[in-house]
């Protein structure tokens, strides 16, 4: 988007998808738009939330940066710019919304998004007596999986529960 275009033009560039108005500009890869204004790059439902509640991009950036405030989604639609959508809180605002919402990042084993194991192959890894390099290649893990497994590092719950079965 030009330098010379207004903030109010970031609605121009989104789609009615049910009651969310979704960013269809730049995607960053956490999922959230971008938008380039001034030669800065924000985010989209930042500058909605400016543009409908009366701040200057200046003051958004004092308010995000400097002060520490999250513009947080009520619809938890990561590229939804819908001002309705969109309020303003702290850092542990933003914490216990994500916490009884279930998307906490303490999810554990196969419950994280970024698991490539199903707990089921982890306990197989952490219970196999076999060379590091022939389990690895078995479940198409590294070797160093292989061992974050066994010494705790990684899936460290199996390890606390095959320790406290062993009593």
């Amino acid at each position: 988007m030009p330098a010379s275009r207004a903030p109010e033009t970031v609605f121009d560039r989104c789609l009615l998808v049910g009651e969310c108005l979704e960013w269809q500009g730049a995607i960053r890869s956490d999922g959230y738009g971008s938008v380039g204004f001034n030669s800065i790059h924000r985010k989209p439902h930042h500058v909605a939330f400016a543009v409908s509640y009366g701040f200057s991009l200046d003051e958004m950036r004092v308010f995000t940066k400097e002060l520490g405030l999250y513009v947080m989604h009520t619809c938890d639609n990561r590229r939804c710019i819908n001002p309705c959508h969109l309020i303003l809180g702290t850092a542990s605002d933003n914490a216990a919304d994500r916490s009884i919402k279930g998307r906490s990042r303490s999810r554990q084993g196969g419950c994280s998004g970024r698991a490539k194991l199903t707990e089921e192959s982890a306990r197989s890894i952490l219970s196999d007596q076999r060379p590091t390099r022939d389990i690895a290649s078995e479940h198409c893990v590294s070797m160093s999986t292989v061992q974050r497994i066994r010494n705790g590092s990684q899936w460290s719950h199996l390890v606390k529960e095959e320790s406290n079965s062993n009593y």
